[in-house]
């Protein structure tokens, strides 16, 4: 197991750093002045010519991009432009709140895919149909459209639940919990289809197998078959199909952090991009890219876990 994440994590890191690399270009060659941006509009030339000199924005590209790569691989991300703090620093601070976001999100639409997966597998039906209806709506549903209409239900007329903002759970967990139940929903809502699909698909595939039909001939309840047997060896596509959903939700993080007023990653990227504050920008995306690496390695442990086989693709 340890020489599989040691082999994930080799094969991620150039992966992160092509990442980084066209990240970086991609901001180079955006139109305007970072430092028009940062300082302002009643900013004088000269300090817009200072404020670059400073930074060695008036430097060759080539040569910016040589020492950012060499900061990279040193594990320093720089320090914004705006506040002078380290991103670093920055970037810690929101990521816990995108990643708790992905995290209950995903693990909701999991609960929820797999119960319904389940039972439409096994007793068919009108809950098949419902589920073979039902998927294509809740993919099809935008994100913020979704969004707006539970604030407009849950918060504007109900007044169930806050429509924006953010507690720390260490400062009120209650307070944490009801903050992001909308958001948690809104993510979650999309995420159910794909993993009822996923889960009937696989199901079916099990319950068709000569070790099911074995079972059923030694005596042992359909019951005890599902639960015991073909759910777990049915586990891996659903674990990969988590791992896909949750890189999604981490894009999806950017609307939905917007949306609802939450202090996370995705926040963060929008501000970033709109001061032109490239340090954190890019600091943002690179922390992104790894997320994804440690998310792809955890995916792979599990479903090597559950499959001995997949240890030695």
């Amino acid at each position: 197991m340890i020489r599989l994440i040691l082999r994930r994590a080799l094969m991620g890191i150039p992966l992160v750093l092509v990442v980084a690399t066209v990240a970086f270009f991609l901001v180079q060659f955006t139109p305007g002045s970072p430092a028009a941006a940062v300082l302002g509009t009643q900013a004088t030339p000269e300090a817009i010519a200072r404020f670059e000199t400073g930074l060695g924005l008036d430097r060759p590209v080539l040569v910016q991009y040589a020492e950012y790569m060499g900061r990279l691989l040193v594990l320093d991300l720089g320090e914004s432009w705006l506040t002078e703090q380290p991103v670093a620093e920055i970037l810690a601070s929101r990521l816990p709140v995108t990643m708790t976001l992905a995290t209950l999100a995903t693990l909701v639409a999991m609960l929820i895919g797999i119960l319904i997966g389940t039972g439409a597998a096994v007793r068919g039906g009108w809950i098949d149909r419902v589920l073979t209806g039902g998927s294509g709506v809740g993919l099809a549903l935008p994100n913020f459209w979704l969004a707006s209409i539970l604030v407009l239900i849950f918060s504007l007329n109900l007044a169930l639940v806050p429509a924006t903002g953010y507690v720390p759970f260490t400062s009120d967990p209650a307070q944490w919990a009801n903050h992001l139940i909308l958001p948690v929903a809104t993510l979650a809502i999309a995420m159910i289809a794909s993993f009822a699909r996923q889960t009937r698909t696989s199901m079916i595939e099990q319950l068709s197998s000569d070790y099911v039909r074995t079972l059923r001939g030694a005596g042992i309840s359909r019951a005890s078959i599902v639960s015991r047997h073909t759910l777990r060896n049915a586990a891996a596509p659903v674990l990969n199909t988590a791992g896909l959903q949750f890189v999604g939700v981490l894009g999806g993080a950017i609307i939905i952090e917007q949306v609802f007023a939450l202090p996370g990653l995705g926040r963060a990227i929008v501000q970033s991009a709109s001061a032109r504050d490239l340090p954190v920008l890019l600091g943002a995306v690179v922390v992104s890219a790894i997320v994804v690496l440690i998310v792809n390695i955890v995916i792979d442990v599990a479903v090597a876990a559950l499959n001995p086989r997949a240890r030695i693709s």
